[in-house]
């Protein structure tokens, strides 16, 4: 059910012309990260990848589809997104969980800033990202 709603959301998201694959490069907490987006004026597909600056920092590859549910200014800059629960797969373990994210989004013309909240059963992870966009 869950690759299938990926599917079905790239597949709307492609017909909108207004759609853009943009890169971004950035830190994440204490990690670096890659990230393509494909980004609507409603719906965003992120691909990441993390890799932890220390040895105890796990490296990750996330698959988030989400939707923008408010934007705040005038400019369309600032917005908040719920994705539906994240495709969160660990490098070292293995393993993958599907914990839901939140998101506040703010972009600027050469510099991005996230600051989101991943939900998982037994825990609760705040994360800030600064990213550049690049082509």
């Amino acid at each position: 059910m869950y690759k299938f709603l990926i599917v079905f959301l790239l597949s709307v998201s492609s017909l909108y012309s207004k759609a853009q694959v943009t890169s971004y490069l950035g830190v994440h907490n204490t990690s670096f990260t890659y990230y393509a987006e494909l980004d609507t004026s409603r719906f965003v597909v992120r691909l990441q990848v993390l890799v932890g600056f220390r040895d105890k920092d796990e490296s990750l590859l996330l698959l988030k589809a989400g939707y923008k549910v408010a934007t705040f200014t005038k400019k369309k800059n600032l917005s908040l997104l719920v994705y539906m629960p994240v495709m969160n797969y660990s490098f070292v373990n293995r393993a993958y969980n599907t914990p839901f994210n939140v998101e506040m989004d703010y972009k600027l013309t050469r510099v991005r800033f996230n600051a989101g909240v991943f939900i998982f059963l037994d825990k609760i992870d705040y994360y800030g990202t600064i990213s550049i966009p690049f082509k």
